[in-house]
């Protein structure tokens, strides 16, 4: 098959590495795998499988003229690359493909990455989300099947839409998927220590996302900062960066946790951190399925995270981790001291989880399911 996945930036972020995954993916599954991203290339396309073509049409995201530009040369692209499917992730990549799928009849599988995709502020009426909110049902319609990388992202969307039975069938919910690594040597592990100053015997929590108020890392900064004196010896590493890092910044110095709290900014290895830490935490508000936390538990880290949609039922609390109500950092903090205590059960729960991931969420499996689909729903348009 010939398969797209269209993304408008390649900047940091689950939903643009996701794509770049899926296309490695498909390329070795034996398609003709391909990369079309509207603005450019950026952090996720670092490491990409060189089978995959991409291709980058420099669009001005803030210029009306240079977005109408995008759209004919993106039209002119997949007509000349006879696309079996193009999936297409995040808003502008989806509306770009719903205007293929209406100009040209494109095969365009849309996916929907996040539970609040419909989210303009506090304002419920705002003319932004009832256009959105139009655009996604004419999606429905015209496009082949839409994607949802939950059960909580595909209700969400039903909700929001005020879907029927059956036009709920037109969502089809594929979750996001990765790589199980091979785990690090005791050498590599104390090797990656060493790099982040990691002192010998201290637990290694760590948070990776980007510093926005969606991932609201202050929690977990102040309920590292509420942890009894007498825990056992941690140490934290927050990789990612954003518009919040001063403000993080800080508040770490604020709680006096400048010798135990990392701010590491971007890391472009994050697997090899996961796979030197101990525990990883994860203080988000909402999520739709987050890479981070699947990458965390196929390398067997136990988790500790707030109880939102997207995490509750990968986690299973109480197995593969410890969940606490969103916006409690005191709850946060309690659940960080089980794990800091258990040292046996972190290796449990973290056994547990990558068992989880390996069974559910592996990419090879996701990529197959996704493969399955595109051939499915080749021939047939929504009515």
């Amino acid at each position: 098959m010939r398969i797209a996945q269209l993304i408008e930036t390649m900047g940091t972020g689950g939903a643009e590495k996701l794509a770049v995954d899926i296309a490695g993916a498909r390329f070795r599954c034996g398609d003709e795998s391909t990369l079309i991203t509207l603005s450019g290339l950026g952090p996720s396309s670092e490491g990409m499988d060189p089978g995959i073509a991409v291709f980058t049409l420099s669009m001005n995201p803030h210029n009306v003229f240079s977005q109408l530009a995008t759209l004919f040369r993106l039209l002119r692209l997949c007509r000349r690359l006879r696309l079996d499917a193009l999936q297409t992730h995040l808003p502008r990549a989806n509306f770009f493909g719903l205007a293929l799928a209406l100009l040209a009849g494109i095969p365009v599988f849309p996916t929907v990455h996040n539970n609040r995709e419909f989210d303009y502020g506090n304002h419920p009426g705002s003319l932004r989300k009832r256009l959105r909110r139009f655009a996604y049902g004419r999606m429905l319609v015209h496009c082949r099947k839409m994607i949802a990388v939950s059960d909580a992202v595909k209700q969400a969307v039903i909700q929001e839409l005020n879907l029927d039975q059956i036009r709920s069938r037109r969502i089809e919910v594929v979750p996001n998927g990765v790589a199980v690594p091979e785990p690090l040597t005791p050498l590599q592990r104390a090797e990656v220590r060493r790099e982040f100053g990691v002192p010998d015997g201290c637990t290694l929590i760590v948070g990776v996302g980007r510093l926005t108020p969606q991932k609201n890392f202050q929690d977990l900064i102040s309920a590292l900062g509420q942890l009894d004196q007498d825990t056992p010896c941690w140490n934290c590493i927050i990789a990612g960066d954003g518009p919040l890092r001063e403000e993080l910044a800080e508040l770490v110095r604020a709680k006096g946790l400048q010798d135990r709290v990392q701010l590491a900014g971007r890391i472009s290895a994050v697997d090899r951190l996961l796979g030197a830490a101990d525990i990883f935490c994860m203080s988000s508000l909402w999520e739709g399925l987050p890479l981070a936390l699947l990458e965390a538990m196929a390398a067997a880290l136990p988790v500790a995270a707030y109880a939102i949609d997207g995490v509750c039922g990968v986690v299973n609390a109480g197995r593969c981790g410890f969940l606490a109500t969103p916006g409690k950092p005191n709850e946060l903090s309690i659940v960080l001291g089980q794990l800091l205590d258990g040292p046996q059960s972190r290796i449990e729960m973290g056994c547990l989880g990558r068992t989880v991931v390996e069974k559910e969420y592996s990419l090879n499996q996701v990529a197959k399911k996704l493969g399955r689909i595109y051939l499915e729903q080749g021939g047939h348009v929504g009515e």
